[in-house]
């Protein structure tokens, strides 16, 4: 179910403006697929060509059925699990990241680049409206029903103005390639 303060805060990546409820912005036609808390908007980059799937296969240590990736595999899992249901966890997360911040508990924040949601997890566990912005959904994110999500890979997010109390990156700005980066510099015309 989506939440009722995540939908307001939704914008076009194309035009930036509020985009209806038809499944296309009302404003300039961009198309985008509502799923529960997830919305995907139908757009690509021009020029960034998807990475090869075959490496996956012949890479000797990428195999899943190895002891070590299984037991990672499963211990990463037990921890996903606990951001959704561990508050000491989620305090502990708060006190490290958000400890100088004059953050009230009912704060609308943003997790640019949440991947599977942790973040977002941890900080809806704390009272925060939290919305998680991805270049693609995760299956992971159904169990979090009191945030929503967006995914674009547009040059505009796709957020209302001022809408968020805090916005959070952790580790996104490196996955970019140096044109990408270009494409998203601060100040530019």
């Amino acid at each position: 179910m989506t939440p009722d303060w995540w939908w307001p805060l939704v914008c076009c990546p194309g035009c930036g403006l509020p985009p209806g409820d038809s499944g296309r912005c009302a404003n300039c036609g961009r198309l985008y697929e509502r799923v529960d808390n997830v919305i995907k908007w139908s757009t690509t980059l021009p020029g960034v060509p998807a990475a090869p799937r075959w490496r996956a296969f012949t890479d000797p240590l990428r195999s899943p059925v190895l002891p070590f990736r299984y037991l990672t595999r499963l211990r990463t899992e037990g921890y996903y699990q606990r951001t959704i249901s561990d508050y000491h966890l989620a305090w502990r997360w708060a006190s490290h990241y958000l400890a100088d911040l004059p953050l009230p508990p009912s704060a609308t924040v943003l997790d640019f680049g949440c991947g599977r949601g942790r973040n977002v997890a941890l900080m809806t566990q704390l009272g925060h409206r939290v919305a998680g912005h991805e270049l693609s959904p995760h299956p992971w994110w159904s169990r979090l029903r009191g945030s929503g999500f967006q995914t674009s890979d547009a040059e505009r997010l796709p957020w209302a103005s001022a809408a968020f109390d805090l916005v959070v990156e952790v580790g996104v700005l490196h996955y970019l390639s140096p044109p990408r980066a270009e494409r998203h510099k601060i100040g530019r015309a």
